[in-house]
């Protein structure tokens, strides 16, 4: 884990762990600051990162970007306190920490409805799936760094996990079946005879790709009701 944003006390992990459960104390007190100071420094460059393509965030100045990281920097201590005896000592405190600020952060911004990913605007400019003679592949799919530059940086950062996920994750099979149903609108009856397969496996393949892809996102971060696909 890279703390290159950490300026306060060093401290053990048994000795975070102590610090910032003695209620009350000088002691914690100056271990929320630490802690708070060090989420700060990459919440705010995540936030502004993002701003430039998130709506609700290119607006503002530096202040009120600051003022977001902020307001996330407090719900994250407060989540971590939360959830302190959920770290295990054998790895690293702040990164255990950051993980969570992280998520929080995922969290405020999926709550304000910045980034369920919907594949169908992938694909907008895209063939219709009635009009293919054959199976739909990755290579058919625009590339969502160039198909989605007026999104927010969030749902592009997810639609290329999703990417990545298809094309090193799925099986041929699962890769087509779900290509064909989520990307081109493809029903399982039109599916099946070009995979040479009942319906009934088509639907298998593609639960099967979607798990798949869900585990990915959530490697990295994303809670796995973000894939918005049925």
């Amino acid at each position: 884990m890279n703390n290159k944003g950490y300026r306060g006390r060093q401290r053990s992990n048994t000795e975070w762990v102590a610090a910032l459960q003695d209620d009350g104390s000088v002691r914690q007190r100056d271990a929320f600051t630490d802690l708070g100071h060090f989420l700060r420094y990459y919440l705010l460059n995540d936030v502004i990162r993002r701003s430039n393509s998130v709506p609700a965030l290119a607006g503002l100045v530096a202040l009120e970007l600051e003022a977001v990281a902020d307001d996330l920097v407090q719900l994250a201590l407060v989540r971590i306190y939360q959830k302190i005896d959920l770290f295990v000592d054998n790895g690293d405190f702040l990164g255990f920490a950051l993980v969570v600020a992280r998520h929080i952060l995922i969290d405020e911004f999926r709550r304000k409805h910045w980034t369920t990913l919907h594949l169908s605007p992938v694909t907008a400019s895209s063939e219709e799936g009635t009009q293919l003679k054959r199976l739909p592949t990755l290579a058919d799919i625009p590339d969502p760094l160039q198909s989605l530059t007026d999104v927010d940086a969030i749902w592009q950062e997810m639609a290329q996990i999703v990417y990545a996920a298809i094309r090193e994750d799925l099986s041929e099979n699962q890769a087509q079946a779900f290509i064909a149903y989520h990307f081109y609108n493809m029903s399982s009856k039109e599916i099946a005879p070009l995979m040479d397969k009942s319906p009934a496996a088509v639907d298998q393949l593609r639960r099967q790709a979607k798990l798949k892809i869900k585990e990915r996102l959530k490697a990295h971060g994303y809670d796995e009701s973000e894939l918005d696909v049925q």
